[in-house]
């Protein structure tokens, strides 16, 4: 479960200000050489704290990861290499592309 917390955007040199958006309870799990990957959301503004939810204002839900140890953008780009996989076949139904929750 991820938790959010709402809060009024204060800058007064900002077209959204007095909007309320939410941000998430930061929880980050760090895999040493790997990264530090951690959820993230982006919401639009709601006039007020009351008229602000989840279902009507969240826009999007991203996994972000901070490479750590050897493991950094520019290495990768460095040492990336590419194929086609010509064998790919698209799924037929949406239900075969749906994630399951256990």
């Amino acid at each position: 479960m991820l938790k959010y917390q709402k809060y009024q955007n204060k800058n007064e040199e900002s077209k959204a200000y007095g909007k309320w958006y939410a941000r998430l309870d930061g929880k980050k799990v760090k895999i040493d050489n790997l990264g530090l990957f951690y959820p993230s959301i982006h919401t639009t503004g709601a006039d007020s704290p009351e008229k602000f939810t989840i279902a009507k204002n969240l826009k999007a839900l991203r996994m972000r990861v901070l490479g750590t140890g050897n493991f950094s953008s520019s290495e990768i780009r460095k040492k990336a290499r590419f194929t086609q996989d010509n064998d790919y076949e698209a799924p037929e139904t949406k239900q075969e592309t749906e994630i399951q929750n256990p």
